[in-house]
C-alpha cells in the first residue's frame, strides 16, 4: 500500500478519518493525500460572503498547512493536499483512480445524518464512482485497539468473493484474523450449497495467503442486522462488504445490503465496489 486519499472538510469527523489514515501509513509507509472540494461556504472554515474566491483559498491553504504541521511528525508517509472544484464524489473518484490510490478513507456520522460534506449521499456516490476500495469510519470509533478482527460476510451472490483479496491484504498488514461469516438465508439446499462452496473457497484463499481466519455459519433472514450484531458480539474492528452499484446519469443504485451496513455499523466498513466495468469474480 503506497498511497491513501482522505476526504477532508476540516470537520472533526474528517480529521478522525485523517488520523485513521495515518494509522495505516505508520504500518505501510503509505503517502497520504488530503482532498478538499471547493464549496461556496463551510462551517469549519471562517468564510464570509464578502470574501473573494482567492481570499477563501488562502484560508483553505492555511488550514491544510496547519494539519501538515500538526500531523506530519507522527506520520511515516508524506502528507500532502489537493484542492479541487466540482462535485465532491466525482472529484474524489477522479483523484483516487487517476493517481492510482490504493485506498480512500472518509468520515461519516452514520445514520444520524452526514455532515454537510456528505449532503446528497456523497459517501455512497464516492464508493460507486471509484474503482478504489473505500473505508468509511465514524468519528466515535476508537481505533487505538488496532485492527485485530475483520468480519467477512459470505452470501450466495457471485460478487460476494470480490472483497476477499483486498481484505486479505489488510489482514496481512495488521496481522488481523478474518472472521468468515456464512449467511444462510433459508433451508434451500441449492443456495446453502453455493454459500458453503464460496466460504470454502475463501478459506482456501486465505490459507494460501497466510492469513489467520475463523469461520461461523449463521441462519440469517436479516443479513444486515445480523452482520452488525455479530460484529459487535465478536468485537470486530472492521466489516468488509461488496457494494454492488449500478450507475447512470441520473442515479446510483446500491445493493440492498451495502447502504444499511454503512449507515448503521459502529465499526469501520471496507467497501469494494463491484460493477460490470470493473471486476469479474476472482478465481479462488
Amino acid at each position: 500500500m503506497k498511497n491513501i486519499l482522505v476526504a477532508i472538510d476540516f470537520s472533526p469527523c474528517s480529521l478522525h478519518a485523517l488520523e485513521y489514515a495515518i494509522y495505516f501509513s505508520n504500518k505501510t509507509h503509505a503517502n497520504i493525500k488530503m482532498i478538499w472540494v471547493k464549496k461556496q461556504l463551510s462551517s469549519y472554515i471562517p468564510f464570509t460572503k464578502e470574501q473573494t474566491k482567492e481570499e477563501r483559498m488562502v484560508l483553505v491553504v492555511k488550514e491544510f498547512e496547519k494539519l501538515i504541521h500538526k500531523y506530519q511528525p507522527g506520520c511515516k508517509g508524506k502528507l500532502s493536499y489537493v484542492i479541487r472544484e466540482g462535485k465532491v464524489h466525482e472529484q474524489i473518484a477522479e483523484v483516487a483512480d487517476g493517481e492510482r490510490m490504493d485506498l480512500v478513507i472518509a468520515g461519516t456520522h452514520g445514520i444520524s445524518g452526514f455532515d454537510e460534506f456528505w449532503v446528497g449521499s456523497n459517501a455512497f456516490r464516492i464508493i460507486s464512482y471509484t474503482k478504489t476500495p473505500v473505508i468509511t469510519i465514524r468519528e466515535s470509533f476508537d481505533f487505538s485497539r488496532g485492527i485485530n478482527t475483520i468480519l467477512l460476510p459470505i452470501d450466495s451472490s457471485t460478487e460476494t468473493r470480490q472483497k476477499v483479496p483486498f481484505t486479505a491484504r489488510i489482514a496481512r498488514i495488521f496481522g488481523s484474523t478474518v472472521e468468515i461469516v456464512s449467511l444462510f438465508p433459508s433451508k434451500d439446499a441449492d443456495i446453502n450449497t453455493k454459500i458453503r462452496l464460496y466460504a470454502q473457497q475463501t478459506e482456501k484463499f486465505l490459507l494460501e495467503e497466510g492469513v489467520k481466519f475463523n469461520r461461523t455459519d449463521l441462519i440469517s433472514e436479516e443479513p444486515e442486522e445480523d452482520v452488525i450484531a455479530y460484529a459487535k458480539q465478536s468485537k470486530a474492528d472492521m466489516i468488509a462488504i461488496v457494494a454492488v452499484a449500478s450507475r447512470s446519469k441520473l442515479n446510483v443504485i446500491f445493493s440492498s445490503h451495502a447502504r444499511p451496513i454503512i449507515n448503521h455499523s459502529e465499526v469501520p466498513v471496507l467497501a469494494v465496489t463491484e460493477r460490470d466495468d470493473m471486476f469479474s469474480a476472482p478465481t479462488m
